[in-house]
């Protein structure tokens, strides 16, 4: 509950922020003049009493500021006042403000896009059951030459037939589609996959 009445007290400073100040005056003066009546009574004159007070007190308007620092919203006035000044450089140069505007949407939507893309590549779940235990099988020659070699479907079978370690097996091969045009349209080229 500290917390709650340090930013009720904050609130409430930050709303009344002249009597505070007001307020925070009188006791820094209560407290020096406490401290030259002390100084006088042990018969200081009173130059030098009010002088040995300041000493032994501190600079008054050094203890205000880091009062005000402690219960003020001093980053909520930066930042408005930050805003205040970065809109008023802005308007002066519409021209400089709208290409840094721009520059600033490409970047973020060229962040947005990539993350969008690597979020959909490697993040996400395949829509598969258990995706860590999928595997790929292929073959090659013994000399490892041909890496990543289309397989046969008979050979498909027999690896299927013969298999104990595997719950399940597929094949798949890439094919390109010509698909031709009709009523004025163009060719296309679309690669598509054919799969048991």
């Amino acid at each position: 509950m500290r917390w709650l009445h340090r930013f009720l007290l904050r609130s409430k400073l930050l709303l009344r922020r002249d009597r505070a100040g007001e307020k925070l005056q009188d006791e820094l003066q209560f407290h020096l003049d406490q401290q030259i009546a002390e100084n006088l009574a042990a018969g200081n004159s009173p130059e030098e009493a009010r002088r040995a007070a300041l000493r032994t007190f501190g600079n008054p308007a050094t203890l205000r500021d880091q009062t005000r620092n402690t219960w003020s919203w001093q980053w909520l006035e930066m930042f408005l006042r930050d805003l205040r000044f970065g809109i008023r450089a802005l308007a002066r140069n519409p021209g400089f403000s709208m290409l840094a505007i721009l520059v600033m949407g490409l970047g973020i939507g060229a962040n947005v896009a990539l993350f969008t893309v690597v979020h959909s590549v490697l993040l996400k779940p395949l829509p598969f059951k258990d995706q860590d235990r999928l595997v790929r099988l292929y073959e090659a020659d013994a000399h490892g030459a041909l890496q990543d070699n289309v397989l046969a479907g008979g050979t498909f079978a027999s690896w299927q037939s013969q298999s104990h370690s595997f719950e399940q097996m597929a094949i798949k091969r890439g094919i390109d589609y010509n698909l031709s045009g009709s009523g004025g349209q163009l060719p296309e080229l679309v690669h598509g996959q054919v799969a048991s």
